[in-house]
């Protein structure tokens, strides 16, 4: 079905492009031969990419970075153009019709207008994506937040939690990238370190190299996780084990108690529901909170926020990341509808509380971020205020 639905949006890219800029272009039929083949093939990454190294995984195929890298870079200008390109006709077109000293304009002269804005609306779109890339490949910024909970004890001392999520190892997230995640997150000395999930994109013995840092994750508490919608997709029951015998501790529909009052929990990814026919390898919230203490505080990791409103779901507070964060206005709102609401950042609903991160990296399959830095979060938890 996904190769189905990537192959129409090659199709459609290629149509709007090659109808609205090439075809009106000034120049040779050769030329414009020439500009539709390049289209093709830059409307095309995603296929082309799998059938030289994709076979494992039709979106993420494994390949240097020197050839993914600038892959990518092509085919989001392409798909960005394509989507400003049919706005930028749909405005000429009204502009035309409605201003009348244009109805009188020579239709060449018009041609060349319109052909000049929107070989400048290329430009700027290429620059736009060569921000967006450039923010994408940069280690995440350290994100700050203080959080209170209700059910913590007045005399609770401030607990530092860590929150990663979205790490995405794969060829262009290397062991390099991961240590220096590792680092950012040492120095932040957390209490205990939590990972929501979608640590890699492929099997372990493609991506375990790039994880191996993840040994260097330091907290007192301890180092907890769950697992993500990708990591079933590159084969979770693998990654588990290999992830907990460095160290980390996956919390599969149970929990841990952190202090007499805190308790933090786990479940299961949503997409286990769908890939699984284990019932014990499905999301079960009330198995995960079953033994948490009376009157105590409760954390719940859930790796798609969307589970927040999960009737089940009764965690004082949910972290999560899945969204990284809409990635760029615009299609953080489209991101926000098929998440419930729940994009990015601290969210209160009936006196419970989500914090959904922004990432701390992002899958290679979209390497785009404008006006929204990947993120490892401090979260101080604190007693609530009387």
């Amino acid at each position: 079905m996904l190769a189905q639905i990537s192959c129409l949006l090659s199709l459609i890219i290629f149509l709007v492009v090659g109808g609205l800029l090439i075809r009106p272009l000034c120049c040779r039929w050769w030329w414009k031969l020439l500009y539709l083949f390049i289209t093709a093939v830059a409307a095309c990454k995603i296929q082309l990419l799998y059938l030289l190294g994709g076979r494992e995984s039709y979106f993420t195929p494994h390949l240097d970075p020197s050839i993914l890298i600038p892959a990518n870079w092509v085919w989001l200008v392409i798909f960005f153009y394509a989507i400003l390109l049919l706005l930028l006709s749909l405005l000429l077109g009204l502009l035309r019709w409605s201003i009348p000293p244009l109805w009188r304009m020579e239709k060449q002269r018009w041609r060349t207008l319109g052909n000049r804005l929107r070989t400048g609306l290329l430009v700027l779109t290429a620059i736009a994506v060569s921000v967006g890339m450039y923010n994408s490949l940069q280690l995440p910024e350290p994100e700050e937040i203080t959080i209170e909970l209700p059910g913590l004890p007045a005399d609770t001392p401030p607990l530092r939690l860590a929150l990663l999520a979205d790490l995405h190892a794969d060829d262009i997230a290397d062991a390099t990238f991961m240590q220096g995640v590792v680092d950012i997150t040492n120095g932040l000395k957390p209490d205990t370190i939590v990972i929501a999930g979608d640590f890699v994109d492929g099997p372990v013995e493609q991506f375990g190299a790039n994880l191996e840092p993840l040994r260097g994750l330091h907290a007192p508490m301890g180092v907890y996780a769950v697992g993500g919608n990708h990591d079933v997709y590159s084969g979770l029951c693998e990654w588990e084990q290999f992830l907990s015998a460095r160290g980390i501790r996956f919390l599969n529909n149970a929990g841990t108690p952190l202090t007499d009052s805190l308790y933090l929990a786990g479940v299961r990814d949503e997409a286990e529901r769908r890939f699984s026919r284990s019932i014990a390898r499905q999301p079960d919230y009330k198995e995960a909170l079953r033994n948490a203490p009376a009157g105590s505080a409760t954390i719940l990791l859930a790796h798609q926020p969307a589970t927040f409103v999960h009737p089940d779901n009764t965690a004082d507070l949910q972290l999560s990341g899945h969204t990284h964060g809409g990635m760029m206005p615009g299609l953080r709102s489209l991101i926000a509808l098929v998440n419930k609401g729940y994009v990015a950042g601290h969210y209160t609903r009936d006196g419970r509380q989500l914090y959904v991160s922004r990432g701390t990296r992002l899958w290679s399959g979209w390497l785009f971020r404008l006006f929204n830095p990947a993120e490892v979060t401090l979260i101080t938890l604190r007693p609530a205020r009387k």
